[in-house]
């Protein structure tokens, strides 16, 4: 087993960008509800394993810098790799969350935004049940939960490996091993007696990100011929593509079948190693490899933007609406990478790394303060115009797609009594009342006498004048009165 040493650099790996660039695409049409992806939820554990595998290829190439200093530049780059276009995408969101959504929805929408500057998405996911429950609703900073995993895992990944560096190389893979093993049994567990907990907690996922961090330590590594290692990277990738396709909501998940998109991903990765073959030739075509560069700016980009886009349109798009939904996310997703997460990245903005922290700290307080105050508040009813303050007095019990339809139920049911179908007959007229005569007419318009005047009227006393009655000016209604029309002029 060779030993990496601490000036050696990484070569660079198209295919494992094109990689990314199907998982991101599996997860998109997941979130786009569509049948022919109903498993595409398999693209986050494909970005597990690669995420264990690369950050342990880059803790091992500078094995021999010092503990503190290794620290310090890796929990700086990964500030710079999450950190700009994760703020850029809570800060927009919040604006249109505070636009669109109802009070009991924008509660909701602050618990997500105060969890997601605290590293702790999952928590806020794991609160509210189900991943596939339809209780979830719409929450646009649900698949936060995923990075929140990532994260809590950077936190103490590199600490272990900085204390397993007395061990020899054997050592330290069994070590590793033995931990994927614990987590792998820990999740077959909690898929079968806490499913929402081991769905959503970093302890049942460690497995998927320390069997890449077992491949980044030439665990798997072996001497292969270009038409094996092609067949061992089309294996793989069928696997990926048949988890996509057959993996079902229903299922228990993460468990004994997330085996099949996990171990996929490893051969993809063992077989790029060994050498260039025909499935890395495919995943390095370049529109894979530049949407796979994007594909962290696409992941954030693309549930806020289809969330958002159902909720304003009241129930799920499609067709043409879908695809003009989707359209949006990939300017705005490459819009976000190329001009504001790569120029920080790269150290083109803010190369200071001491500026550069502050100003990340400041805006993760900010939002954090924010979301504390929406999810502490009555979601700010006083922003909403007059009808859309009383539609939200739906109860907050309730899911939030049930509470906007029910909200909007009446107003279709008016729209459709207003609508008379093509060929339906007409509805019939009411018929006008018989002709009346003149006096009929007269007494008609007349208004009604008091009940006093009505029995003192016919036999007042001789002498008595009985009180006159007002006057008023006759109106001729042709509709009513019928017969010769009668002369003004009096005998």
């Amino acid at each position: 087993m060779s030993r990496p040493t601490a000036n050696a650099v990484a070569p660079y790996r198209p295919d494992i960008d094109g990689l990314r660039a199907l998982s991101v695409g599996g997860v998109i049409l997941f979130h786009a509800d569509l049948s022919a992806a109903e498993g595409g939820f398999i693209g986050v554990d494909v970005f597990f394993v690669i995420s264990g595998y690369l950050i342990t290829q880059w803790l091992l190439l500078r094995e021999g810098v010092p503990g503190a200093e290794l620290l310090r530049e890796f929990y700086v780059r990964r500030v710079r790799r999450i950190l700009p276009a994760l703020l850029l995408m809570l800060s927009g969101s919040t604006v249109v969350a505070l636009w669109l959504l109802q009070p009991a929805d924008l509660v909701r929408f602050g618990k997500y935004l105060a969890a997601a500057a605290f590293m702790a998405g999952n928590l806020a996911a794991m609160g509210e049940g189900d991943y596939f429950g339809a209780a979830i609703g719409f929450a646009p900073l649900l698949h936060l939960w995923s990075i929140a995993v990532e994260e809590q895992f950077y936190l103490v990944y590199p600490l272990l490996l900085l204390g397993l560096r007395r061990l020899p190389a054997g050592g330290r893979v069994r070590v590793l091993a033995v931990l994927a093993v614990a987590s792998f049994v820990l999740c077959i567990w909690g898929s079968a007696n806490r499913p929402v907990v081991n769905f959503y907690i970093g302890v049942t996922r460690g497995w998927e990100l320390l069997l890449g961090a077992l491949a980044a330590h030439h665990l798997f590594d072996c001497r292969l011929t270009a038409r094996f290692s092609t067949l061992l990277a089309a294996s793989g990738l069928v696997a990926i593509i048949v988890a996509a396709a057959c993996f079902r909501r229903d299922m228990s998940l993460p468990g004994a079948a997330t085996l099949l998109p996990v171990c996929g991903t490893l051969l993809v990765l063992i077989a790029g190693r060994s050498g260039e073959n025909g499935v890395a030739r495919i995943l390095g075509w370049p529109p894979l490899v530049i949407t796979g560069r994007a594909s962290y700016s696409l992941y954030l980009w693309h549930l806020p933007v289809l969330v958002f886009g159902a909720y304003w349109m009241i129930a799920a798009p499609r067709g043409a609406k879908l695809l003009l939904l989707l359209g949006l996310v990939v300017p705005i997703a490459f819009a976000s990478w190329w001009w504001f997460e790569e120029p920080l990245r790269r150290r083109q903005w803010l190369p200071d790394n001491r500026r550069f922290l502050s100003a990340m700290l400041i805006a993760l307080m900010i939002l954090a303060a924010l979301g504390a105050a929406l999810w502490s508040s009555d979601g700010l009813p006083g922003r909403l115009s007059a009808p859309r303050a009383a539609r939200a007095r739906a109860p907050r019990s309730a899911p939030a797609a049930e509470r906007w339809r029910a909200a909007h139920a009446s107003r279709r049911r008016r729209h459709r009594r207003r609508r008379r179908p093509i060929g339906s007959p007409r509805p019939e007229r009411a018929t006008a009342a018989p002709p009346r005569s003149a006096p009929e007419a007269d007494a008609a318009r007349a208004p009604a006498r008091p009940p006093a005047l009505a029995r003192a009227a016919p036999g007042h006393r001789e002498g008595c004048r009985a009180p006159r009655r007002a006057r008023r000016p006759r109106r001729r209604n042709v509709a009513i009165r019928a017969g010769p029309r009668r002369s003004s002029a009096r005998p």
